[in-house]
């Protein structure tokens, strides 16, 4: 009998599979393009986009009038010079953003991790091309559809309340389940789920795992903590996204799962930048986005050009992270780079008017390892470090964690910190941990 329904199972199966490579084929055949083939291609969209944009989209009218720009861009070297979009000049034009067409789209918004959500529109067709891009990039990593995927990602409330939200969610089991995958809410760190998901893990025993950062490291360090067996299937790969890891935390789930670790990056507003490989570095999808950095005295900011015709195009626009150690073509295109080191409202401006990423207090948890996730909290001079952690943290323990922060950033000695442990941290509208939160501005 289990044979039997194992049998329909991958029958019922078969339309997911075909979906999921139709979608990546395309992607896949590019991969292959030399780089003087991929300039003349990126131009060429660059040029149809800006024609559809300036034509159909009354703020990019607007821009480019604004700044006196030209109808048609001549080379990639010229297109850098170009001003630069920011959210600001979007979310103060609002009424611009509507195209006039009669295609079906819908309205979405960013997660609101920055504070300053940003609402929009996407065509349907743009989901898709999210996709195949994704597929593309996973088939490096030697995970193909039809692979067993368990999946730590969202949270129950994005389906609403109510009955509507049941049946909703229903749909949702019912297509992982099509597209051989287990889903678990990635935004609840109680003990209890979290061994709820242990439990869940084990008995799946998927082929790859692709979880939030955050809660994937949360739960590495729980069952660490309180001693919670690793699934005994082995693993292809782990996929991370939504938020960044340092190097030692994707070692440290690494090292707990016996399998290598690889990021995706990508946003709401921009869609799909960058995909880690087996080099351990990030590669942009040259075929469907371009990425260029400005520095602005903290680190490099990305700028992300669309080269695709979605809803709203972008062009040049400082999406918010910073990114290290960039290999750049001569023109200043962004080919791979090596880590994300936060957004630029991480920053934080200490009382002398220093600034910092949040980051460098989040290093001083490494050594912790009971601490299952983490935030930074600005009261007018006061900082709050606080964590959720698997058992309390010993007095040691604290000043291991000060300590190594105070050799960071000596200014910090001179600055009231406090370790707080909560329960529970302050969440932004999609349900992930914000890493800062400026309390006199929130």
């Amino acid at each position: 009998m289990r044979r039997i329904r194992k049998t329909i199972a991958h029958f019922l199966r078969v339309p997911a599979l075909l979906r999921g490579l139709h979608e990546g084929a395309e992607n896949w055949c590019m991969g292959g393009w030399g780089s003087k083939v991929l300039d003349e291609y990126q131009l060429t969209m660059l040029n149809e986009v800006w024609t559809d944009a300036i034509t159909n989209v009354p703020f990019y009218d607007f821009w480019k009038k604004k700044h006196n720009l030209p109808n048609n861009i001549e080379s990639l070297e010229e297109y850098a010079l170009w001003p630069i979009l920011k959210k600001a000049d979007i979310q103060s034009h609002h009424d611009l953003l509507r195209r006039d067409t009669p295609k079906r789209f819908h309205e979405s918004v960013t997660g609101g991790a920055t504070g300053e959500p940003l609402h929009f529109c996407t065509f349907p067709e743009q989901s898709q091309r999210v996709n195949s891009c994704i597929l593309m990039a996973r088939a490096g990593l030697d995970f193909y559809p039809g692979d067993r995927v368990f999946i730590l990602w969202g949270h129950r409330h994005f389906y609403g309340h109510g009955i509507k939200s049941r049946i909703k969610f229903f749909i949702r089991q019912c297509k992982d389940w099509l597209n051989n995958s287990y889903r678990a809410d990635a935004c609840d760190l109680s003990p209890h789920y979290l061994r709820n998901v242990s439990r869940k893990l084990k008995r799946f025993a998927p082929d790859v795992i692709i979880a939030y950062s955050a809660s994937l490291l949360a739960f590495v360090r729980f069952s660490k903590e309180n001693g919670l067996q690793i699934p005994r299937h082995p693993l292809k790969c782990i996929i991370c996204t939504a938020g960044a890891l340092s190097y030692s935390e994707r070692e440290e789930i690494s090292a707990y799962f016996h399998a290598s670790v690889y990021m995706e990056y990508g946003s709401m507003d921009a869609g799909c930048l960058a995909y880690m490989q087996k080099d351990g570095r990030y590669h942009v999808f040259s075929h469907y986005r371009m990425l260029h950095t400005i520095n602005d005295g903290t680190g490099d900011l990305n700028l992300v050009t669309s080269l695709t015709k979605d809803y709203l195009p972008l062009f040049r626009y400082q999406i918010g992270d910073y990114l290290s150690d960039c290999k750049y073509t001569s023109d200043g295109r962004v080919e791979t780079f090596g880590e994300i080191w936060g957004r630029g409202s991480d920053v934080i401006t200490l009382p002398s008017g220093n600034k910092c990423q949040c980051q460098t207090f989040m290093v001083c948890a490494e050594e912790i390892k009971k601490v299952l996730a983490y935030q930074v909290i600005k009261k007018g001079e006061t900082f709050e470090f606080c964590v959720l952690v698997a058992s309390p943290l010993t007095t040691e323990e604290r000043a291991i964690m000060l300590d190594k922060v105070y050799s960071i950033l000596p200014e910090l000695r001179h600055v009231d910190i406090k370790i707080v442990e909560k329960k529970e941290l302050i969440k932004a509208p999609s349900g992930k941990i914000r890493l800062f939160v400026d309390m006199d501005h929130h």
